[in-house]
């Protein structure tokens, strides 16, 4: 797999492009925002952001104890209900902003700019395009182990409140 860091003759030419972009203000580099921005629109973040609020949704909704009796259609209506809500309230406009700042906190603009290029190689769309496709899947093989999961946390909660009241 390629290095996402460039190699010492990119920086050279990131240096020098940085530069000319202050020596020529008719050469703009992309702010920070936007260049983070960019980097969120090629890795397809608001898609894998949507999936996982959604699927994330439902695998803790059917691991409750109650929803397993609701008819199907019923189910399917509170999971667009949810959608409709977390359109509102927790939407990608509402967190692009904080993924932004994440990415200016852990990224430097030279990996920024490394990942950007890395996105227009065929190979890495495709990776990404399955990985949509994999990810509602994913998240469900949790799903297999959350009764025991549950099950495990109730015993161990209960041992630690029976110690605590002696």
């Amino acid at each position: 797999m390629a290095s996402l860091l460039p190699t010492s003759i990119h920086r050279q030419l990131l240096l020098l492009m940085v530069l000319l972009s202050n020596a020529a203000p008719g050469i703009a580099q992309p702010s920070s925002q936007s260049l983070v921005r960019e980097v969120l629109s090629c890795t397809r973040a608001e898609e894998r952001f949507v999936i996982a609020r959604d699927e994330g949704f439902k695998v803790g909704f059917n691991s409750a104890s109650g929803p397993q009796a609701l008819p199907e259609p019923l189910k399917q209506e509170i999971f667009d209900l949810f959608r409709r809500i977390a359109d509102d309230v927790y939407s990608w406009q509402t967190m692009e902003p904080r993924f932004v700042r994440l990415y200016q906190r852990y990224y430097t603009r030279e990996q920024l700019e490394a990942i950007r290029e890395y996105c227009t190689d065929p190979t890495y769309r495709a990776v990404v395009d399955t990985e949509l496709r994999m990810l509602p899947d994913a998240m469900r093989i949790g799903n297999e182990f959350q009764p025991e999961l549950q099950r495990l946390l109730r015993e161990g909660i209960q041992e630690l409140l029976g110690r605590s009241s002696r």
